[in-house]
């Protein structure tokens, strides 16, 4: 009896420790099928995710690629660029813009700043601890959108007669920012208090607010022009066709041609470079010799310049083209009280002007 007992004794534990087994089994196989089944989950939820995800359309892409940070700004009648304005102190500029990569001496001959806080593209100049003027570069397109679209008020906006350069002006503060195209196509962008050179430049006409550019560009509408070949020099160019032509000199280097208030004076002479080592600043270092009133204008390039300024009552501009045979140029003269007529004028002769080499 005893060894009946002790037999269905260990038969009860061996049956409970199979049970015991299989339940286990069945929990291990429960949490693994609970596994795949979030794995599935997750897989499928990806997969709905991935599939109902709109691809990023190109007007959307375009429009990251167009997008800037807000440079420039006008707030309480001040212009500012990066948050920054004229008589801000440094402590406000490092506040703004944490430390600048560089801080360096001012290079600038003509009233130097103490110092210049230097921040990738941007320039700040700092004298008595106040900024005093700014510099910063960016492309065209963008200066455009912020010159004709970001500045709807047309007063403040300004042209010079070449159309090279321009100017956001506001009166009451006497704050001017001015751009003009710099090398690979990069717009250089100058923050300062406007000064005589631009008040003469207003008062010459040489630069003019947008309104007076559109109405004079009206008129011109109603000019003609004709084309005039040099066949001696080689250059061309057109002049309004109502205009007298002069006969030639007897050389054929050049000609006259205006007419009462208007004279255009263009030719062309051989140039010395192999023997007198004559260069395009020869010319021009000749020319500012000889000009005794504040220059308007000038710029000079490889083998060309322009210089415009005012002489009395007149406007002369002067443009001329260098090469190593050879030279061509033109001068223009007009009165300064008729800016809005001849200004346009003088830029279509300009424009079209093309030297015979």
């Amino acid at each position: 009896m005893s060894r009946l007992m002790k037999f269905a004794s260990i038969f009860l534990m061996i049956l409970l420790f199979l049970i015991l087994s299989a339940c286990q089994n069945q929990e291990d196989k429960n949490e693994a099928s609970s596994d795949v089944d979030e794995k599935q989950t997750e897989s499928g939820e990806n997969k709905v995710e991935e599939e109902y995800t709109q691809p990023e359309s190109d007007a959307n892409k375009q429009e990251k690629e167009n997008a800037q940070p807000e440079v420039f700004q006008l707030r309480n009648e001040k212009y500012y660029i990066h948050g920054i304005t004229l008589g801000d102190d440094k402590d406000v500029v490092l506040e703004k813009l944490g430390e600048p990569d560089e801080e360096k001496e001012d290079s600038s001959e003509l009233n130097p700043a103490d110092y210049v806080l230097s921040f990738d593209n941007l320039e700040i100049y700092i004298t008595d601890n106040q900024v005093v003027r700014m510099f910063i570069s960016t492309n065209q397109g963008y200066f455009n959108r912020v010159f004709y679209d970001d500045y709807p008020n047309p007063a403040e906006k300004y042209i010079s007669e070449d159309g090279s350069m321009y100017y956001l002006y506001k009166e009451e503060t006497e704050q001017l920012i001015y751009a003009k195209l710099g090398e690979n196509d990069e717009f250089m962008i100058f923050f300062d208090y406007a000064d005589g050179n631009f008040q003469h430049n207003l008062e010459t006409g040489w630069i003019k607010n947008v309104n007076s550019v559109d109405s004079s560009s009206a008129d011109q509408d109603q000019v003609s022009y004709a084309p005039y070949g040099n066949s001696r020099f080689g250059f061309t160019f057109e002049y309004p066709q109502e205009y007298t032509v002069d006969p030639p000199p007897t050389n054929g280097d050049g000609v006259t041609i205006h007419n009462e208030d208007f004279k255009l004076l263009a030719y062309g002479g051989h140039t010395n470079i192999l023997r007198d080592g004559e260069t395009v600043n020869t010319y021009y270092e000749e020319d500012l010799a000889q000009i005794s009133v504040p220059i308007s204008y000038n710029r000079l390039k490889d083998n060309w310049y322009v210089l415009s300024y005012k002489e009395g009552e007149l406007i002369n501009y002067k443009k001329f083209f260098f090469s190593e045979n050879a030279f061509n140029t033109f001068l223009i003269t007009y009165p300064a009280s008729k800016q809005d007529l001849y200004g346009p004028i003088t830029t279509h002769i300009s424009e079209s002007f093309v030297p015979g080499f």
